[in-house]
């Protein structure tokens, strides 16, 4: 086992691997004030920076080294989702969001949070955001196939059923 570091704080948490062995995850900054979204390759260390706001966080990685995970923005308590290509964040909207993952296409899947009903599995093309029903949308394979879970239209949030779009 390798440990790969933080940026200066006490904790860092990988949660994905990519073909070319880069990891991406999440650290501490210096002192625990704040937790990024990080990326290891090999001895470099990269802080993938915020919407602005404090904490951003990464879920995932494709083979182009693209990062989806959600940050916060300035002054804004919620969590948007968000795709980094190397060090530059865009923000891809749709409220209260986080992406999961990304396939190598950049196809990006997660969930957004409707005050309405709870949480919908959500895809995103690019900006583009599609609301794929009530559920989280946990996977996306290179064919385009969504994996997660619905949460059924009447429902508790806890009763869930394995999905496959």
């Amino acid at each position: 086992m390798t440990d790969l570091g933080t940026l200066g704080g006490d904790h860092s948490q990988a949660h994905a691997i990519n073909e070319a062995g880069q990891v991406a995850g999440w650290a501490n900054t210096t002192g625990n004030a704040a937790q990024h979204a990080t990326v290891w390759n090999g001895s470099k260390t990269t802080d993938l920076g915020t919407l602005g706001g404090p904490n951003s966080r990464a879920n995932d990685i494709n083979d182009a080294g693209q990062v989806t995970g959600d940050s916060r923005t300035t002054g804004d308590v919620t969590t948007h989702a968000t795709v980094w290509n190397g060090s530059t964040a865009t923000d891809l909207g749709y409220g209260v969001s986080i992406a999961y993952a990304i396939n190598n296409a950049g196809k990006v899947v997660g969930e957004s949070f409707s005050l309405y009903d709870g949480f919908h599995a959500t895809v995103w093309n690019g900006a583009t955001a599609a609301d794929l029903g009530r559920g989280i949308a946990r996977a996306v394979n290179d064919a385009g196939q969504i994996a997660g879970s619905d949460l059924g239209s009447d429902g508790p949030d806890w009763l869930r059923h394995a999905t496959l779009c």
